[in-house]
């Protein structure tokens, strides 16, 4: 299940583009943050978060940041279901 995506309208990725480049930056800085010393991330998160460290550790061991086509198949069956059930008015396109 994909369970968030960082999205843009595509007006706003046209009219502003380096701000899309910026917060996609800082998104790759948050995870190679993590990927070079997990424990100070984690240690940032439980102070302030109310979860015990090894909760915290344990979510972000399990967070994937990949979006392949197992994703886009989950993602594309999720939004279907929430059209099914009235919650969506059409199926966004699913861009890149």
């Amino acid at each position: 299940m994909v369970f968030a995506v960082w999205a843009a309208r595509a007006d706003s990725a046209r009219r502003d583009p380096e701000a899309l480049a910026r917060l996609a930056e800082r998104l790759r800085q948050a995870q190679s943050a993590y990927r070079a010393d997990p424990e100070r991330v984690v240690a940032a998160a439980a102070a302030r978060y109310p979860f015990p460290a090894d909760f915290i550790r344990g979510y972000f061991r399990r967070l994937s940041y990949g979006f392949g086509e197992a994703e886009r198949a989950g993602l594309t069956e999720f939004l279907r279901r929430a059209r099914l059930e009235g919650l969506l008015d059409a199926l966004p396109r699913l861009a890149a």
